[in-house]
């Protein structure tokens, strides 16, 4: 099981610091991760009360203590496997619209990274694909 990696668990910490400065890093893959686990794990879900929860919905609950987001894509049981976190946008099992939404819907205002694998450090094609996709789905979020 993993501890500490949870919403529920940085809430808890995060009150019970109870100081501005302590602030969290929004990471997409991370919560990703903690997503599949609780979704497979009956002993994390006896423990936090939750059989599933969504990437979007565990940026809801940490919200409130985040000072900056990380955005990439992951697929699969990702515990310990960094070839399949951080992917290029739309390549893996994140609904990134839908984090969108969500991340538009709180009127957050923190900086927001793309964190993305590269092939070929020299040719950052998946960061300009990255910000070619992050520009269409903004767009379309903020019209409606």
């Amino acid at each position: 099981m993993i501890f500490g990696a949870s919403p529920f668990d940085l809430v808890k910490t995060a009150n019970a610091v109870n100081s501005a400065n302590l602030r969290f890093c929004f990471d997409a893959a991370h919560a990703y991760n903690f997503c599949v686990q609780i979704s497979e794990s009956q002993g994390m879900q006896r423990l936090y009360g939750v059989r599933t929860l969504s990437v979007p919905e565990f940026f809801e609950i940490v919200s409130e203590d985040i000072d900056l987001i990380h955005i990439s894509d992951a697929k699969g049981n990702i515990a310990g496997l960094r070839e399949n976190e951080h992917l290029p946008l739309q390549t893996g099992e994140i609904n990134l619209e839908e984090l969108l939404k969500t991340i538009a819907k709180s009127k957050i205002n923190v900086p927001i990274v793309v964190e993305t694998q590269e092939e070929d450090n020299d040719d950052a094609k998946n960061m300009v694909r990255a910000r070619e996709i992050l520009d269409t789905l903004l767009t379309s979020i903020m019209k409606t």
